[in-house]
């Protein structure tokens, strides 16, 4: 079973872990079993995976911006 994360949160479901190494979209590094990232995550859309890495910048990023967002709406009030 693989803890995958999706947008409110981790879930835990069953998902097909790929039999080789996997490239990540976003930095390249190989992830699979002997690499330095040995569990990828599957993106949402099912066009490949990330590393952990690229997943929390990923994060930080969404939620800067979201902030930003917010302090825009609450400035122009």
């Amino acid at each position: 079973m693989a803890v995958i994360p999706w947008k409110g949160g981790m879930q835990e479901r069953e998902t097909a872990r790929p039999a080789r190494p996997v490239h990540c979209r976003v930095c390249t590094i190989l992830i699979g079993k002997g690499y330095e990232e040995a569990r990828p995550i599957p993106l949402t859309n099912g066009r490949g995976y990330i590393c952990w890495q690229c997943y929390a910048s990923i994060r930080r990023q969404t939620a800067r911006r979201a902030a930003d967002r917010q302090s825009q709406d609450s400035s122009a009030r």
